[in-house]
């Protein structure tokens, strides 16, 4: 036992001698590793990477319920559509003086920054008029018309997450680009629903985005279906040197995103959504902001907006010239992984939508309509546009009931040049009726005040058309006596 106790135990024994040596060697090989596992850009790369994965398997399982063969495809992950955008254009590096045609003729002014950032103009496609009505949807033949050698590329946007455009309208823009050597770039930045396996195994898909497009952008922003606060994606297809190109550059020009500034956004989305689940605390807050002179749809509009668009283009540049933060892309990952709850969400909204707009068709309002797709489809998703002749006067009547009805306060403008695009965007509102608050007792009021609304407007115009019509009839008479005091 002496012997062995000193061969082994005891201060000059080899195992003493042995854990002398490797145990500090050990225990920094831990720590290395265990920092190496956590740093930021290591844990960046495995969300990136198990984003790809998600979304790559998704569009599988898209195409093997659909029947369609899949193009090849690689997803570039960034901190919005936006900087997915700016990356892209950087990559394609068109020629300066370069036309984008817009179809339809609407989208957000940070999207026209970044396009005329890179020396590019971006044409309008105005909506298509059907029986004397204007409808939302791809005017194919104007598309095809105003293609000229300068034009580049074709946008196509799908406002208020609606599909603007069928798998038959896709191969027509797709047979145009082909025939003038265009890239497609499909904005679906309101598009994105999910997927969802049922309890039978059917698979049902939200819009995973088109084939036929070069490219689809997707957005998980703070007013998104599918949140993360910030964060999006760029599916590409049959153009995989240019998602090498966008990858390249996103480690080399753009700057990290620091974790503290997205905390600060997570606290703010917060506040609005707290503040939000209170019918009280919101009337509280705009009496408040009223007495103050601060108008209640700036301040909500400036609390969920992304980026502050109202530095100019270098401004906007700045912003959305960073890389996503580690804490960005794990809630980004975890929004991919529960998609099967965006989907059961979405789904509820879209039938919430669908009996609200049979319960407006019988009403038989005749100021208030919902806007029309080109196939005649009720045009509305996750949100509830409809088209009124006085937004403003209904919007305040709604309010002072109790139900935020906001017009004009999306951050989508129409094009200047784009007459009818511009008269629906003058005249459009949205209705509260989405929100899973809004019970079916709420949703009678709201169609009981709408009427109020409705007739009082009504009312005015008929007001106004017998003052005119009285007023002509007093000129008429005047001008009468006038010629036969002349004539004496």
């Amino acid at each position: 036992l002496s012997v062995t106790y000193e061969f082994f135990l005891s201060d000059r024994g080899m195992l003493h001698r042995i854990l002398s040596f490797f145990l500090p060697s050990f225990i920094l090989q831990m720590i290395g590793v265990f920092c190496a596992r956590y740093h930021p850009e290591r844990r960046r790369a495995w969300s990136v990477r198990k984003i790809n994965e998600r979304w790559r398997e998704m569009e599988r399982r898209s195409s093997s319920r659909e029947g369609v063969k899949s193009a090849e495809k690689d997803v570039v992950v960034g901190l919005s559509v936006r900087s997915l955008l700016d990356l892209y254009l950087s990559s394609k590096s068109y020629p300066a003086g370069s036309e984008i045609l817009l179809v339809p003729p609407v989208t957000i002014p940070a999207i026209v920054n970044i396009i005329e950032y890179h020396d590019l103009r971006l044409v309008g496609i105005d909506l298509p008029r059907i029986g004397g009505e204007t409808r939302w949807g791809v005017d194919v033949e104007a598309l095809r018309q105003a293609v000229s050698d300068k034009t580049v590329a074709l946008m196509l946007v799908h406002p208020f997450g609606c599909r603007i455009a069928d798998l038959g309208t896709m191969r027509d823009l797709r047979k145009i680009a082909n025939g003038h050597s265009l890239d497609i770039i499909e904005d679906c930045a309101q598009s994105y629903t999910g997927i969802c396996t049922s309890k039978k195994g059917h698979i049902q898909l939200g819009y995973l985005g088109s084939e036929e497009a070069d490219v689809s952008l997707f957005s998980f922003g703070p007013i998104k279906t599918s949140t993360a606060l910030g964060g999006g994606l760029a599916v590409l297809r049959r153009r995989k040197g240019v998602a090498k190109s966008m990858r390249r550059m996103q480690e080399s020009l753009y700057q990290p995103q620091r974790t503290t500034s997205y905390y600060v956004r997570l606290l703010k989305c917060t506040f609005v959504q707290l503040a939000s689940q209170s019918t009280y605390c919101c009337g509280f807050i705009k009496i408040l902001l009223d007495s103050v002179g601060i108008e209640y749809s700036w301040l909500v509009m400036k609390l969920t907006r992304g980026f502050d668009c109202r530095g100019g283009q270098q401004e906007v540049i700045r912003q959305i010239r960073r890389r996503p933060c580690p804490a960005l892309l794990a809630l980004l990952n975890r929004r991919l992984q529960q998609s099967h709850l965006v989907y059961e969400e979405a789904d509820k909204r879209r039938r919430r939508c669908e009996s609200f707009s049979k319960v407006l068709a019988r009403s038989e309002m005749s100021n208030l309509s919902t806007l029309k797709s080109v196939d005649g489809g009720d045009m509305y998703n996750w949100i509830f546009p409809v088209f009124t002749s006085r937004p403003v006067h209904t919007s305040r009547s709604l309010i002072s009931m109790g139900f935020d009805a906001p017009c004009g306060m999306t951050q989508l403008r129409p094009l200047e040049n784009c007459v009818r695009a511009k008269e629906v965007f003058d005249h459009i509102m949205y209705l509260p009726v989405t929100s899973q608050k809004c019970s079916e007792s709420s949703r009678r009021k709201l169609v009981s005040v709408l009427q109020d609304a409705c007739s009082d407007i009504a009312t005015e115009k008929s007001t106004a058309q017998k003052r005119s019509a009285t007023w002509k009839a007093k000129s008429k008479t005047m001008l009468f006596i006038l010629a036969i005091l002349l004539e004496r």
